[in-house]
């Protein structure tokens, strides 16, 4: 799914959480308040009649986390690159989403002028000395991905000197809500 913009307007893709569609995941945005055009792309692996960008459960571990984030962001890349035709790219996600769109913020710092995070995880091993700049939501009361998670993440990548910054919702749990969409739209306007 894509919502078109001139030409010269900045590329976001926004990437859907396990268990939804891209189709889904785009009905329950607003209306970006910024000029640019905003892509929607699906999940290629089905999942409980949904979609999801890798196979993973929390018992794999960290490392395995890693792995199949790899793979999922390296099939994914070269399409975004195609899409954008030339244009800034900005990338983000919802949990499994945000999650592939880390893996991106790493391996792309030179392509990315901004990675928007909602209730994602970085793997360890996937975190590099350099990124992309990182805007991360997490509600504190996330039951599926831990806060702790997104803290370590964006700590790590700031005693790296990396721009990264975190924005916590108290009591909210593993969702968006209208406070996160507020603060995506201004963090996505100051990079566009």
């Amino acid at each position: 799914v894509e919502l078109s913009a001139p030409e010269q307007s900045p590329y976001l893709v926004m990437l859907h959480g396990r268990g939804d569609t891209a189709k889904e995941f785009r009905e329950s945005w607003p209306a970006f308040p910024v000029k640019l055009a905003v892509a929607f792309p699906l999940a290629p692996l089905p999942f409980r009649g949904r979609r999801q960008w890798f196979e993973w459960s929390s018992g794999d571990g960290d490392d395995a986390l890693a792995d199949a984030v790899s793979a999922a962001e390296a099939r994914l890349w070269p399409a975004i690159v195609g899409l954008a035709r030339g244009r800034q790219i900005l990338v983000g996600g919802f949990s499994q989403g945000a999650t592939v769109a880390y893996a991106m913020a790493m391996r792309h710092p030179d392509e990315i002028s901004g990675a928007f995070l909602i209730a994602g995880r970085m793997p360890a091993k996937l975190r590099s000395t350099r990124a992309a700049p990182i805007v991360a939501l997490h509600g504190t009361s996330d039951d599926r991905v831990s806060i702790d998670d997104a803290r370590a993440g964006v700590a790590a990548l700031q005693a790296a000197g990396l721009e990264a910054t975190l924005f916590e919702y108290p009591g909210v749990g593993h969702t968006i809500t209208p406070a996160m969409f507020d603060q995506l739209a201004s963090s996505v306007r100051a990079r566009g």
